[in-house]
């Protein structure tokens, strides 16, 4: 049922990208190997970045691993790396399950 209601999700902040002059494209993507942060053993200013690995494709949908960090700096929501290791893109907004990034104009 959490899948379900993650493509409605999906499918509604699709349609919300389609109205705007350049949309950005949605992927469907599951993961593999996830690390997580206990939020609760967060220190005050200690915030969670998600660091993400690209890793293949598969079946039509990108399996990723994720990996949860702690970090000092609010703004530093997480980054994006392909299965080289090269940084493709950022994070730029964590919902639950949803996350979104932006791909960087040269990797690095």
């Amino acid at each position: 049922m959490r899948l379900v209601k993650q493509v409605a999700r999906l499918e509604a902040a699709g349609a919300a990208r389609a109205l705007e002059m350049d949309p950005a494209p949605v992927e469907l993507c599951w993961s593999e190997h996830e690390e997580r942060v206990d939020a609760e053993l967060l220190e005050p200013g200690e915030y969670i970045a998600v660091d993400i690995r690209i890793d293949e494709e598969l079946l039509g949908a990108r399996v990723v691993t994720i990996k949860e960090r702690v970090t000092l700096a609010p703004a530093d929501l997480g980054f994006v790396s392909d299965a080289a290791g090269r940084r493709i893109g950022r994070v730029t907004a964590i919902d639950g399950s949803l996350i979104s990034y932006e791909a960087l104009p040269d990797p690095v």
